[in-house]
């Protein structure tokens, strides 16, 4: 056979991530049309799991997570607290759930802002009163000074804690009288953009500032006492309409805006949507007060869980690479993580230091990422999906001699699918399944001839899929299509 007539197409890089929005016919050399729960580093990873922290729900119901925080106090004494949707707040007690206090305003949509001042937790939900909590056998209480029902807070600059999200006052900033967070003098206040049509959505600490979102604009609150406090507003012009999305990361603040996800950097937003378009189409827009968001920094991912339309929790979430997402030559990949969904995160430290996310789940569970085979005892089922490969000239038929996958050896079983010419149903290679096993090797490589049938797969666009068979994902390192020319095409 002449070398002419053939050919390799290969791919090891998909450090792009998968392409919701482009034709499959036009990704580049390091996109995917598809996947599901996989990322890439440095090769294309199985996610990592997420283990249950304590096996039982919190007081043996299955109720919505709606909050979790991780209090810690100036003892070092640490306590992940959670809040459910039956009116519940607990602790996690040396493994064990203890409630703390019950009969909370039970609302669809109270969900939790958290806050420690002064060596107290303070809680916020704009449902109830502002709780305080200070730890261990103390009791949960109202917080004191007649403070406004709001729904979120910070601590800003040494000596003030900012509360916002009243009803009353949409566009209101309340702020505490001087290091104490249980006198709330009347004229303590803070205007942004009064009678703007849009309401305060969220406050996250920014350095020396407080950053302000409201539905459609971002504000940044500067000062350092009273005297001083500067009201600037910023050029963006989107903001934030998932509270639980307002996410500190070191490339800025990661937020869900009316365009989906976004981060801002102190002075403009950009919007990180480009690539996403047939799954923001899913997503349940009159619901956004469901997506929250979580910050890895230790592999500097974000995590965003996020409701389908007609779902009642979130039931997927996507995994931000925020590794790649300062250079702009890059786009944003995020990788969809289907296999769960989470109705509540935050970052906590675990028994070794490590900050990690916790999730709290509408199975009434907490987990911890990266940990574990199982996400909240779901199985992983990794798949990826690749864009079109083009075999050769258009006026040649193209015939797929062989395939061959590159991974890392380990126990586990792989599938292969492939589509001709644009088909949409896809075809199970007949010589798969196959193992991921090799012992003695770091790779595993693994050749399958044709359609496994004795014939060529023939045609001119080639689409792959692939699939972990059973309980154990796997890792690619990459995979290789051997072509030949075939004679020429038949016109008309």
């Amino acid at each position: 056979m002449s070398k002419d007539n053939l050919g390799v197409i290969r791919q090891y890089d998909f450090s792009h991530g998968p392409n919701y929005t482009e034709s499959i016919y036009s990704l580049t050399d390091k996109e995917l049309a598809e996947s599901d729960n996989m990322f890439w580093d440095g090769q294309l990873k199985t996610i990592p799991g997420a283990a249950r922290l304590i096996a039982t729900t919190i007081a043996g119901t299955t109720h919505n997570v709606t909050g979790i925080f991780q209090y810690g106090k100036k003892n070092l004494t640490k306590y992940l607290v959670v809040a459910t949707d039956a009116g519940r707040l607990a602790y996690n007690n040396s493994g064990s759930w203890t409630t703390i206090q019950g009969g909370l305003n039970t609302n669809a949509q109270t969900f939790w802002d958290w806050v420690v001042f002064n060596d107290t937790l303070i809680m916020l939900s704009g449902k109830n009163p502002v709780k305080k909590w200070g730890g261990g056998a103390a009791t949960v209480a109202n917080l004191g000074g007649t403070p406004p029902q709001a729904r979120f807070g910070s601590h800003h600059a040494v000596d003030y804690l900012f509360f916002a999200g009243h009803t009353s006052n949409p566009s209101q900033i309340r702020y505490s009288d001087t290091a104490t967070h249980e006198t709330w003098p009347i004229g303590n206040t803070l205007e942004l953009g009064r009678n703007d049509g849009q309401i305060i959505t969220g406050l996250q600490r920014f350095g020396h500032t407080t950053a302000v979102f409201k539905t459609s604009s971002i504000w940044l609150v500067s000062g350092t006492t009273p005297n001083d406090f500067t009201i600037n507003p910023t050029p963006s012009d989107v903001g934030c309409i998932a509270p639980n999305s307002l996410v500190l990361t070191d490339a800025g603040i990661f937020f869900w805006s009316e365009a989906g996800p976004a981060i801002f950097n102190g002075f403009k937003t950009t919007l990180l949507n480009k690539r996403l378009k047939a799954i923001l189409d899913t997503v349940d827009w009159d619901n956004c007060d469901k997506v929250s968001a979580a910050y890895y920094a230790a592999r500097k991912q974000l995590l965003i869980s996020y409701p389908r339309t007609g779902q009642t929790y979130p039931d997927k979430m996507l995994l931000l690479d925020m590794q790649r997402i300062q250079d702009e030559r890059t786009p944003p990949a995020f990788w969809p993580m289907p296999v769960s969904g989470a109705s509540s995160m935050t970052n906590a430290k675990d028994d070794s230091g490590l900050r990690r996310v916790y999730m709290g789940h509408s199975s009434g569970h907490v987990t911890y990422f990266d940990s574990g085979t199982t996400f909240n005892n779901a199985v992983i089922t990794p798949r990826f999906r690749t864009g079109a490969l083009h075999l050769g000239k258009p006026d040649y038929v193209q015939a797929v001699r062989d395939l061959t996958f590159r991974q890392k050896a380990r126990t586990g079983r792989i599938t292969v699918r492939y589509a001709m010419d644009g088909n949409q149903t896809f075809t199970t290679h007949t010589s798969t399944p196959f193992s991921t096993a090799k012992s003695g090797y770091d790779v595993h490589q693994k050749m399958i001839e044709g359609t496994g049938g004795g014939k060529y797969m023939v045609g001119n666009i080639l689409q792959l899929e692939v699939i972990a068979t059973g309980s154990t994902g796997f890792d690619l390192h990459g995979y290789e299509v051997a072509t030949e020319k075939m004679s020429r095409r038949e016109i008309g």
